[in-house]
């Protein structure tokens, strides 16, 4: 068989498993499989190719990151943030909006995950939301399209499978979405605060006084320092990613066991249950995808994929709105996982042809996918708030339509303008 013909056969098998509800590893793996017998390679070198990526050391970085994720999440601080900067802007219009943001923003840097974000700071956020007037989809709205931070912020595991995936420096990926990270806060908070006067949603009437402020930090600030230490032993070459997930993991255990006390025998068996699942899926995800991408370029499909996107448009600028558009596509149907394994080699290399820097390239890629997390109808963050709140997705979708625009604002600057992502990696020294 040719090469589209193969590519075709490819396509329609996945989609008819994922139709008759395979989970996407296992649709991935088995649509790999039948596709290699029609172009004549042999199952053994598939099953070969399904086993290398458990050879790879730097995928150990997943699972001690996705471990010190889970556990950072069991220890509890997720009340304390809020109390926090509820203390230093719960006074604006909307504040308790804009201290579930800020706050989204910090917690992302404890958890590195969008459904931990939004279940913990959502679980206070929104029952607090509803109490001081705000509707009901608003404050929903308002924590699904912060929850997205909680990947953007670094460490993210999103990021450690971009840069595994696509061969790039780790914490170059973690430090190129920081930029986005911050021009989409500052918009999110902005933009709360505009609707939160039109609608009459006011801030605490008082202003707290600095000893309950400085209570509340010193609460949170062992918890904030594991993260700065987990990157600072990165970036200064002290330790691999892999290795400052380990000590991180520990140094989080040791706080949860001692100064936070929240973690008993019962919060460790569930942390450790929690991280073998999300690794487990995440890891067959990751080897599923590579006998694809064997598929892929034995038959020379990524050749002629990557030659039918250059051809596409010699402009730059067309080039990347229509990547754009399909990566916001894709996100609506796929979570953000499968969506980078599947394409980011392919579209990382083709813009790298182009001129594009590989981290900015990372920061346009996962903040796309990452909007994909809050559109339906397979938006996990959006979904996730609602199960919280008990909200309609239509009523919080169209109640959260200024929010989403924040979130397309802040991917077009990204797109368009390359200091934003580049800047930080470029103070460090990573470019």
């Amino acid at each position: 068989m040719d090469a589209i013909s193969i590519l075709l056969v490819l396509a329609l098998l996945f989609v008819i498993l994922l139709v008759l509800g395979l989970p996407v590893a296992f649709a991935l793996f088995l649509s790999s499989l039948l596709a290699a017998l029609f172009s004549g390679i042999g199952p053994l070198i598939i099953v070969q190719q399904f086993i290398v990526p458990f050879t790879n050391e730097s995928l150990l970085a997943i699972f001690t990151f996705v471990a010190l994720g889970v556990f950072m999440d069991k220890i509890g601080v997720a009340k304390d943030l809020i109390d926090f900067f509820d203390d230093l802007v719960g006074h604006f219009h909307g504040g308790l909006g804009v201290t579930s943001v800020i706050t989204s923003t910090f917690y992302g840097t404890l958890t590195g995950s969008v459904t931990s974000t939004v279940a913990g700071i959502g679980a206070i956020t929104i029952p607090e939301m509803r109490k001081k007037g705000y509707s009901s989809s608003f404050s929903t709205g308002i924590i699904a399209t912060a929850g997205i931070l909680g990947s953007l912020i670094p460490p993210s595991i999103v990021g450690i499978i971009y840069g595994v995936t696509t061969n790039i420096s780790i914490i170059g990926v973690f430090m190129a979405t920081v930029g986005p990270a911050i021009i989409y806060t500052i918009l999110l908070s902005f933009m709360i605060i505009l609707i939160s006067r039109r609608r009459g949603y006011r801030g605490r009437e008082k202003r707290v006084n600095l000893s309950a402020i400085s209570k509340h930090f010193l609460r949170v600030f062992p918890a904030l320092m594991i993260p700065l230490s987990v990157l600072g032993s990165i970036y200064l070459g002290i330790s691999s990613p892999t290795e400052a997930g380990v000590v991180g993991t520990v140094a989080v255990l040791v706080l949860g066991l001692t100064y936070y006390k929240s973690i008993d025998l019962s919060t460790l068996r569930s942390a450790i249950l929690e991280t073998s699942i999300v690794t487990s899926i995440v890891m067959f995800l990751i080897a599923s995808s590579y006998t694809l991408s064997y598929i892929l370029t034995f038959t020379g499909i990524l050749k002629q994929f990557t030659g039918f996107l250059l051809s596409v448009s010699p402009n730059i600028i067309i080039m990347l709105l229509l990547i754009n558009m399909l990566l916001l596509f894709l996100g609506c149907i796929m979570d953000a996982t499968p969506i980078i394994i599947l394409l980011a080699p392919t579209i990382s290399i083709t813009l790298a042809q182009l001129g594009m820097h590989p981290l900015h390239i990372a920061a346009i890629f996962l903040f796309n996918v990452l909007v994909g997390l809050i559109t339906p109808p397979v938006g996990t963050a959006l979904f996730t708030a609602c199960a919280i709140s008990g909200d309609r997705v239509e009523k919080v979708a169209k109640d959260m339509l200024p929010l989403f625009i924040c979130a397309l604002l802040t991917l077009l600057l990204t797109t368009y303008i390359p200091k934003i992502s580049l800047y930080i990696p470029q103070v460090l020294g990573l470019i």
